[in-house]
């Protein structure tokens, strides 16, 4: 919560997950061909 310091919001760490937890999911397209690099483990 440190980064939330510099902008003075006082929220407690719980608070702030609850927040995130309560956004919506954003719904993507499943993709039709699946290519060697999107399952690549190293890079």
């Amino acid at each position: 919560m440190a980064e939330l310091a510099g902008f003075s919001v006082g929220m407690s760490r719980h608070t702030a997950l609850r927040a995130l937890l309560r956004l919506p999911v954003p719904v993507r397209p499943v993709p039709a061909v699946i290519g060697v690099d999107d399952v690549a483990l190293c890079k």
